[in-house]
């Protein structure tokens, strides 16, 4: 019943025949993934309004809103690219999801408190944890982005595995940092976040491929970033 309510609303969505081209991304091990990127078409003001109301009633506000509904991007390309790499929007299909934990990017892990990533084996369907434990933030297809638990979404849950970045994985978090001197961190991909440079030192981040920086990141007055 869940996943019939839930392609009914995404057919309503995209009933305005939107428009896509192909495009290829990479895991963090470099292997090619197949995507597609909205060129034209998203949904109107008015229907993402109606997808984020008709969602907060269907669970009666135990869901959390996080973004607006858009056919720019999917479940998958969220939680493996938006959310975890380049943060670029695009709509990725199965199996080219399976390509980040078959390279060896991503590692399977036993629990959710290990986990940054989630597959939802029955469903079709990808997450991200947050750090609030039993709590997952995923996009509903078309529909919005939206914080919820495992039994307030609109799949089936009965058969969920687990995934964090590989040691081996050219893609390094740096993150819950206090930068007190002249520092330098260099990587491939580097995702930044929770960072406070203080006492006038200076940070410089050199990645061979992209940086991706997302708050909170405070920069104290005297201290410096550089990215090269």
């Amino acid at each position: 019943m869940k996943n019939k309510i839930l392609m009914f609303v995404i057919i309503q969505l995209n009933a305005f025949c939107q428009v896509y081209t192909g495009v290829t991304i990479s895991t963090p091990n470099g292997e090619p993934v197949y995507a597609e990127k909205l060129v034209s078409a998203d949904f109107t003001s008015q229907q993402k309004q109606d997808s984020k109301n008709y969602w907060l009633n269907h669970y009666n506000n135990r869901i959390t809103f996080v973004d607006e509904a858009t056919a720019s991007y999917n479940c998958h390309g969220y939680a493996w690219e938006k959310a975890e790499g380049s943060g670029t929007s695009v709509w990725l299909s199965t199996p080219q999801d399976d390509k980040y934990w078959n390279d060896g990017s991503y590692i399977e892990v036993n629990s959710w408190s290990d986990a940054t990533v989630v597959s939802f084996k029955s469903d079709d369907h990808s997450a991200i944890t947050t750090c609030q434990q039993g709590y997952f933030i995923s996009k509903w297809g078309g529909a919005p982005l939206f914080k919820h638990t495992i039994n307030d979404c609109p799949y089936d849950s009965r058969s969920i595995k687990y995934y964090k970045l590989s040691s081996n994985s050219c893609r390094e978090y740096y993150e819950n940092k206090t930068i007190t001197s002249n520092t330098n961190k260099t990587g491939c991909i580097l995702l930044i976040k929770n960072i406070n440079v203080k006492n006038n030192s200076k940070l410089i981040i050199d990645a061979s491929q992209y940086v991706k920086i997302k708050g909170p990141f405070e920069i104290k007055y005297g201290s410096t970033l550089e990215v090269k």
